[in-house]
């Protein structure tokens, strides 16, 4: 995963985009992050769980939201490799303003899908390597692979409000 230079000496870098792979069973105990995040799951199998008492089931095809400022916890049973893509808080509240968002849950499904986890990859790659004056750009689409992800969903939690409290 790659963060952008605009963003070193931040927390985690505010720009991050890529795909990891964790090879063994772990566990992210009371986590939050100041970025909107998502995390688009490729292998693996796990749970997320919000500080009410929400429990998600992550499996192949599942996407995981990271709304900024939100505690949570994930245990991944199995080793996991996913899609990761992470924007400012600004790009949550314009995804919310502009009505791309339309998940109630932190975890929707949009199905498994080999190419989508190579869209995260090459977003990183390019977030890596590109001069400044393309960072924009790459912005941009790493915004649009953001609302897309939001569109493909196939869960029931799809067009309800959304809940964003902050524990």
């Amino acid at each position: 995963m790659v963060a952008h230079k605009l963003a070193e000496g931040t927390h985690l870098g505010m720009f991050r985009c890529g795909g990891l792979h964790i090879d063994r069973p772990w566990e992210q105990r009371n986590f939050a992050t100041p970025q909107y995040a998502m995390n688009y799951i490729h292998e693996g199998v796990g749970t997320f769980l919000d500080l009410r008492g929400g429990s998600y089931p992550l499996q192949p095809g599942s996407v995981l939201q990271r709304i900024p400022n939100v505690r949570h916890s994930i245990r991944w049973s199995t080793p996991v490799t996913f899609g990761v893509v992470a924007l400012p808080v600004q790009a949550w509240e314009l995804l919310k303003l502009t009505g791309a968002v339309i998940h109630a849950q932190p975890v929707f499904y949009v199905g498994h899908d080999h190419e989508l986890l190579g869209r995260f990859v090459r977003l990183g790659k390019a977030l890596a390597k590109k001069p400044d004056q393309d960072f924009s750009q790459i912005v941009i689409q790493m915004l649009d692979l953001m609302r897309e992800l939001h569109w493909r969903d196939k869960s029931t939690s799809a067009n309800q409000p959304i809940d964003t409290v902050i524990i």
